[in-house]
């Protein structure tokens, strides 16, 4: 799950679940929270008020539970679904494609957030994270690679800001956790379900 969203007065937060297959970077899950730059702002002005993107409201099919979802929302009355495997219209695709890199730079300022990186599980934000995975070691960045890769064990507890915790991520081209992660979003607790890849080459 990823999830952005822009006020008005250019506040964006993004809540990533599990950036896989298409977010960046993969090895990392939880809040993030910027100020965007006013050309940016603009930009995503000037989207929301596009007349073919507008038209493409409603849902696209088919749209299935166990392959997910993708949705764009222009204010609370507009919105716009469709599947995984759907087709669906073109300014849809087009705005997905700038969202993302608006979610990209969004991550760059992590506030709870688990990351998995070079045997460590850490939290380079500013918030505390409550945790509980089960790590795995193999090769690929697939689901089935996931599920064919070895278990190093599991691995739970609560990171503060900047603290890492060292892990057994096996021997494997890359480590893979996933989970549960708890966060505090707008002082309520929010619990996310998280699986990360990280890629040692």
């Amino acid at each position: 799950m990823e999830s952005l969203r822009v006020l008005e007065d250019g506040t964006a937060r993004a809540i990533v679940g599990s950036p896989w297959p298409h977010g960046t970077p993969l090895d990392e899950a939880g809040v993030y929270e910027t100020t965007l730059p006013p050309d940016d702002l603009e930009a995503l002005r000037a989207l929301a008020a596009d007349e073919a993107l507008r038209a493409a409201a409603g849902e696209h099919g088919p749209i299935r539970g166990d392959s997910g979802a993708r949705s764009i929302s222009l204010g609370e009355d507009l919105r716009i679904r469709w599947g995984a495997f759907a087709d669906p219209p073109a300014a849809a695709t087009a705005a997905e494609a700038r969202l993302r890199e608006v979610l990209a730079r969004v991550r760059e300022h992590p506030v709870a957030v688990l990351r998995l990186r070079d045997g460590e599980l850490s939290n380079p934000g500013s918030e505390p994270v409550s945790y509980r995975v089960d790590v795995r070691s193999g090769d690929g960045d697939t689901l089935a690679a996931y599920h064919a890769a070895i278990p190093t064990g599991p691995s739970q507890g609560e990171l503060g800001p900047g603290e890492t915790r060292r892990i057994d991520s096996g021997h494997g081209r890359n480590a893979f956790a996933r989970g549960a992660l708890e966060v505090t979003v707008d002082d309520r607790p929010l619990a996310l379900d998280v699986f990360v890849v990280s890629q040692s080459g």
